[in-house]
């Protein structure tokens, strides 16, 4: 009898130590953020590598996504995220990430790229890759590019064709030296509006206008606040989804690999679809009345070139060179 008993005791000690493990295991929670809102490309990539995370994880890593700010500004989210208070996040490699990487602004420089597919071959070739490294080196590990495509101007005054027509405009770009220098190059009054913000900034004549691919001028209703879209195509935004070095290396091999895995399925997944809902978005913008023109984009690209002039002590001209010769 007392046998039966010791083998009962023993049964039981493994059921409850392994529904104690389940749990445990199911515990490790990570959040991510950004500044989109819930249609946003941000949205789709973030939303589409928590399900990967997930699945790959066999259910050991629960991803929340946050989006339209709730845990910050992009630069609050990626200082937190330095900091190990915040797992990962979404933020852009034109805005905010130059702040500790200088040179990863060139990825957003005007009129770099000939096109999409130019665009994501130096995102995922060597120029990529050295960038992605000294990202890595300050703290923050880049999983995936969670891009929102070509961003054209949008105004309330009158269609932008040429160069000339961008004087005395009041123009929000990020808060970034590149978008700053290349909107003064083109005659615009900068107004540096934090993204969270520039609905009220656009709905209250703050800013006459502001720049961004049609998918984001839809998701976040700025079509409701502006009359004028023309399709200058000035630059391929790109942002990067990021986890925190801090907290990645707390986390054991295998839960490592699912993290890096999905990251790379999310890129995948959304590229393709950020490029189907431009097209999607243009001819919703259309419906609303917004005015679609196309512009003088040889004109654009000229008068933007003193960005790489001005630039030249942060964007080295050999990067820039590789980055228009990569085939």
């Amino acid at each position: 009898m007392q046998n039966w008993r010791r083998l009962l005791l023993v049964v039981m000690v493994i059921v409850v130590a392994g529904n104690w493990s389940t749990q445990a295991m199911a515990q490790v929670v990570a959040r991510l953020g950004h500044g989109g809102s819930d249609t946003h490309p941000f949205h789709i990539w973030s939303v589409k590598f928590a399900e990967e995370a997930a699945k790959l994880s066999n259910g050991r890593l629960k991803v929340q996504v946050f989006p339209n700010s709730q845990l910050g500004k992009e630069r609050d989210m990626a200082e937190a995220l330095l900091l190990g208070t915040l797992e990962m996040c979404v933020v852009g490699t034109g805005t905010v990430l130059p702040v500790w990487v200088p040179e990863i602004g060139v990825l957003d420089a005007p009129f770099i790229y000939r096109d999409f597919d130019h665009f994501y071959k130096v995102q995922d070739g060597a120029v990529g890759a050295e960038l992605k490294a000294k990202l890595e080196a300050k703290g923050m590990k880049h999983l995936g590019w969670a891009d929102i495509g070509a961003r054209d101007m949008t105004n309330n005054k009158r269609p932008i064709t040429k160069p000339a027509d961008m004087v005395g405009l009041k123009m929000r770009v990020p808060d970034s030296k590149v978008y700053v220098t290349m909107m003064k190059a083109l005659g615009a009054t900068v107004v540096p509006v934090n993204f969270a913000e520039l609905y009220m900034a656009l709905q209250q004549g703050v800013a006459d206008g502001q720049e961004n691919p049609p998918t984001t001028i839809r998701s976040m209703n700025y079509w409701e606040v502006q009359k004028y879209l023309s399709l200058t195509d000035h630059i391929y935004s790109g942002a990067s989804g990021l986890v925190s070095t801090k907290w990645l290396a707390a986390q054991p091999p295998d839960l490592r690999a699912a993290i890096e895995r999905a990251g790379r399925l999310a890129t995948e997944y959304t590229r393709p679809w950020v490029r189907e809902d431009n097209q999607k978005s243009m001819e919703f913008l259309k419906s609303k009345g917004i005015v679609v023109n196309a512009v003088d984009k040889e004109a654009f690209r000229k008068a933007t070139e003193v960005v790489y002039t001005d630039m030249a002590d942060v964007y080295p001209p050999d990067l820039v060179r590789r980055i228009r010769d990569t085939r």
